[in-house]
């Protein structure tokens, strides 16, 4: 890296997801770590407390995990299964957790040797408990627009949103309406886009081997990869399909929606989960690849790393109309409604340009991991600094 990064402190992560989960804040902390020692805490949730349904395995899941206590992930990273009462929402189980987390945190500190840390707080539902930390510098991170989760109690993670950006000394969003939306609590605010890991998903670009599974199938392929759940669109996806019966639509990725509606549909593979070191190969076999989003106040505030994965390669991509899409203007088709969607689709399939896949690929080369975490030191350091002054 050519800037200052920040180097010799201790960070406290209050994860919005668990440690393995390859998003944002893990992806941030993993980086800092080689300058820095990390304690990661392991999510404490979002969901309204549900025994039923998929929402009951999500929930004994967490249950099992209070036991699990921490763990090296590397030697300047311990992850930490804080133990506590997984119901969120309720101030009488706060109260409760405060005692249960307090004894927890304070010795776990005192062990790791943490005092002038700093804490980067990835989820509302640690406002709670701010008070038992004195960290030098508080960190609110919001990549998501929580409060817009179709499973949790919305006036409950407004209000406690609203506490933690109040407190916080910096706020980082990862889109500029999360932005908007903090501003009301907070001035010191940033936008730090998500990276994304320009060399391996370049790499789609070389002579890599087509993955087996996707050798029989009919070309031209229309590919998604990424979580199919309740922000993808599966009626656009059907309607592509039927219009462009002679290509094969792939989607690439765990699913958590329901995809009955695929039941017959000869044009339409659902692949499930690949590991990450493959997905280069999969994207070299696409050639369209789509972000079917439902236009939701959930998805305008999404800033999708995997458009940024598909320009790697170069790739013709087409989206909905959603705000973060709009940024990289005519390097991306735009469909604004279902028939403009699947209009654009054919436009991407007819494409052939050189320069505009050499234009996709020179303008996410810039857009690394090591260059987001110069700018979030900078925007660390400087606020670091004007505490100092503050304080003098």
């Amino acid at each position: 890296m050519s800037g200052d990064v920040l180097r010799d402190s201790d960070i406290v992560c209050f994860g919005a997801e668990q440690w393995e989960y390859p998003g944002f804040q893990q992806t941030v902390m993993r980086h800092l770590s080689a300058n820095n020692r990390v304690l990661y805490i392991n999510a404490l949730g979002l969901r309204r407390t549900a025994l039923k349904g998929k929402n009951a395995n999500i929930y004994f899941a967490k249950l099992k995990k209070l036991f699990s206590g921490t763990r090296k992930a590397s030697d300047t990273v311990t992850v930490f299964n804080p133990f506590f009462l997984p119901v969120l929402y309720n101030e009488y189980v706060d109260k409760l957790n405060t005692v249960l987390l307090r004894q927890q945190f304070r010795r776990l500190l005192r062990d790791l040797k943490f005092s002038a840390y700093l804490l980067w707080a990835g989820t509302p539902t640690m406002a709670p408990f701010l008070g038992l930390f004195q960290p030098r510098l508080l960190i609110y991170n919001p990549v998501d627009r929580y409060s817009a989760f179709s499973f949790v109690d919305r006036a409950g993670v407004k209000k406690l949103e609203r506490t933690i950006a109040q407190a916080a000394n910096l706020i980082i969003t990862t889109a500029e309406v999360i932005k908007e939306d903090m501003l009301h609590y907070n001035k010191n605010c940033e936008v730090v886009s998500h990276g994304v890991l320009f060399e391996h998903f370049n790499r789609a670009v070389q002579d890599l081997q087509v993955p087996e599974d996707l050798r029989r199938i009919r070309r031209p392929v229309i590919g998604f990869f990424g979580l199919v759940s309740e922000w993808v669109d599966l009626e656009l996806i059907m309607k592509v399909a039927h219009q462009y019966p002679e290509a094969s639509i792939v989607l690439i990725g765990r699913v958590s929606a329901d995809i009955s509606l695929f039941a017959g549909v000869q044009n339409v593979y659902v692949k499930g989960f690949r590991q990450f070191a493959s997905l280069p190969s999969y994207l070299r076999a696409l050639d369209v690849c789509i972000i079917p989003f439902h236009l939701t106040e959930l998805v305008d505030g999404v800033d999708p790393i995997k458009l940024r994965e598909y320009l790697c390669a170069g790739k013709p991509v087409v989206t909905t109309n959603f705000r973060e899409a709009r940024k990289f203007g005519d390097l991306i088709y735009i469909g604004r409604n279902h028939d403009e969607f699947v209009q654009e689709v054919g436009r991407a399939l007819l494409e052939n340009d050189p320069d505009l896949v050499q234009r996709r690929i020179l303008a996410v080369r810039g857009e690394d991991w090591s260059s987001k975490i110069e700018l979030i030191s900078s925007l660390v350091l400087n606020t670091l600094n004007q505490e100092r002054a503050h304080l003098a």
